[in-house]
């Protein structure tokens, strides 16, 4: 089965029904309205037989079960009933299969499957106790198992693979190798064949890299070497010569390998002939 989302709801594509998508009976927890989800973010996990939605409407978080064609709704944490429901705005399972949310307003949680509740993560993980913002955009988990935690204004948080530590990085002015702002609205977070992490910020895509614990930028400062347009990020690929490209509302952006600035780097828009400026993903 292929699964996709849309505003009316869980949608699935079903082979044995003919190759056509079957709707899914859901009663929206924000405004009790039978099949009116809007789903943001989507996690399969094949071996559960389960796919997890995340709700942007503030219906917290959906669990769909593959063999019954069940669904299950946790739309508070601990399942306990509060004034306002969750917005989900992206779900991660790690290599040790903990499901990680993004919220919107309640910080990092934790989808316990024992459980079967959503807990805040820093009740597992007690290093996260230390982060303030309860914005949370995007997580990502890097190639050595450090999850990377994208903030509304408490910059970029890593917590350590043995999830014992935690690392703050705040935009500092008079620092040149900071990240470029506290404010990450990535949905997404891209690693490059170096291990380099791109983070795509409210005044630019910084990159983060590990080994000397340090950002280098692409700003938004037209006419300058490093400009990059305030655009949207939607999309990230390496090619097998180390090119990243960017897409964006603003075009594609083809940066070559190795370089850390735009002397040399291409933008197409639709000047270049492309259909659309707004490029929502790509595949090598």
């Amino acid at each position: 089965n292929v699964f996709a989302t849309q505003s009316k709801g869980i949608w699935v594509y079903n082979n044995a029904a003919a190759g056509r998508f079957v709707s899914v009976p859901v009663l929206s927890q924000y405004n009790k309205v039978p099949g009116s989800v809007y789903a943001r973010s989507l996690l399969a996990v094949p071996e559960q037989n389960t796919v997890y939605v995340g709700s942007f409407f503030g219906d917290g978080l959906y669990i769909y079960n593959n063999l019954t064609g069940s669904t299950k709704s946790f739309p508070f944490i601990k399942n306990i009933p509060a004034e306002k429901t969750l917005i989900i705005n992206f779900i991660l399972q790690d290599n040790s299969g903990t499901i990680w949310l993004a919220s919107q307003h309640n910080g990092v949680l934790i989808f316990d499957t024992q459980k079967q509740m959503i807990i805040p993560a820093a009740e597992k993980y007690t290093a996260l106790s230390t982060l303030t913002s309860k914005k949370i955009f995007s997580l990502y988990e890097d190639k050595k198992h450090n999850l990377y935690i994208g903030t509304g204004g408490n910059g970029l948080v890593i917590l350590s693979e043995m999830r014992n530590e935690v690392q703050n990085y705040l935009h500092k002015k008079k620092k040149k190798k900071s990240i470029l702002s506290d404010s990450i609205f990535a949905e997404k977070f891209f690693e490059d064949n170096a291990g380099n992490i791109w983070i795509s910020t409210i005044k630019g895509i910084s990159v983060f890299e590990p080994g000397a614990n340090q950002f280098y930028n692409f700003i938004d400062q037209p006419a300058k070497q490093n400009s990059i347009a305030k655009a949207f990020w939607y999309s990230a690929a390496q090619d097998n010569a180390g090119n990243i490209f960017i897409g964006t509302n603003d075009g594609l952006y083809k940066i070559r390998a190795g370089e850390k600035n735009l002397v040399n780097a291409g933008h197409y828009s639709e000047k270049e002939g492309l259909s659309h400026n707004n490029i929502y993903s790509m595949i090598k």
